[in-house]
């Protein structure tokens, strides 16, 4: 075995460094990008990563795998866009009123006149 041979097999180790995730033009590693994502986007960019690398399929299979998890993430979104809806009145609404004003007694007047005043 040749140093370049060890060399390689060192880079392209299957458990650490699989060759479909080494071989990027960019000189980098697929992980060192997707672990600052969450995990749809993240497994979506690792299926993106490989699609020419892996399968000898035109890259097919791993484009769908990331449209699911791009499709997942998107709902997941959604989802929290609807359970969280901002409220103006009522339970759980923030209400802020501002005062221009620059004497402190009145402004400390006015906080404590408004603490206990909400519900909660």
């Amino acid at each position: 075995m040749t140093n370049a041979t060890l060399l390689d097999s060192e880079i392209h180790d299957e458990v650490n460094h699989p060759k479909h995730y080494t071989d990027h033009p960019s000189g980098i590693e697929c992980i060192q990008v997707t672990e600052h994502m969450n995990f749809n986007l993240g497994n979506a960019t690792k299926y993106i990563w490989r699609a020419d690398l892996k399968h000898d399929d035109g890259g097919i299979i791993d484009l769908e795998k990331a449209a699911w998890y791009v499709n997942r993430e998107i709902e997941r979104r959604k989802k929290l866009q609807t359970s969280m809806p901002m409220t103006t009145s009522g339970p759980g609404a923030i209400n802020l009123t501002f005062k221009a004003t620059t004497d402190p007694a009145a402004v400390a007047t006015d906080i404590l006149s408004h603490r206990g005043s909400h519900a909660g």
